[in-house]
């Protein structure tokens, strides 16, 4: 009798479900712990797209004056006077396999061998898939943004779908918008 839980989970109509929930589950608890303690000449990649990302980063710019931060992405903010000469940004990706390959030419550029990445904690897996893509002998520290302040069923519903862009970017989509 306990083979028959395992045998309806092993249906050829349940198992791709199963599969599917199964490897939510490990995306959802394998996501990255909290920032750690970063170093104080520490590079700092913060990936747009989110409104939380870049005032984190800011604030994790504030902590050092050493630090240099990169903003990534489309939508590059206007800064407070006193951020513009430690930040530069990049305006020209447009999806997160486009930002993955920016980082790249920056951290070539400055021959960097240690980042800090800083996205939202639902899209720092697919963020870091792609960015070891193109940099894999380079440590990746990273800082995920908690999804705060957030309704419990719209966080579900963005671990999902960022889930469901994970599984593309395994299977090599790399060119959608996002």
């Amino acid at each position: 009798m306990i083979g028959l839980p395992f045998k309806i989970l092993l249906s050829p109509y349940l198992l791709p479900l199963t599969l599917f929930a199964g490897g939510f589950l490990w995306f959802w608890t394998a996501s990255t712990p909290a920032c750690p303690t970063l170093a104080t000449d520490a590079k700092i990649f913060v990936l747009t797209g989110d409104a939380r990302r870049i005032p984190f980063a800011l604030d994790k710019l504030s902590e050092h004056p050493g630090r240099q931060l990169y903003i990534i992405g489309v939508g590059g903010p206007t800064l407070d006077v006193r951020y513009q000469h430690k930040t530069e940004i990049e305006n020209e990706s447009r999806s997160t396999y486009e930002n993955a390959v920016a980082i790249r030419h920056i951290v070539r550029r400055d021959n960097l061998r240690s980042i800090v990445i800083i996205t939202t904690e639902d899209h720092m897996n697919r963020s870091l898939f792609f960015i070891r893509g193109q940099l894999p002998q380079t440590e990746l520290i990273p800082c995920p943004v908690p999804l705060s302040n957030m309704v419990a069923s719209r966080q579900l519903e963005r671990w999902i779908e960022e889930y469901i862009k994970f599984i593309g970017a395994l299977v090599g989509l790399t060119s959608r918008k996002n």
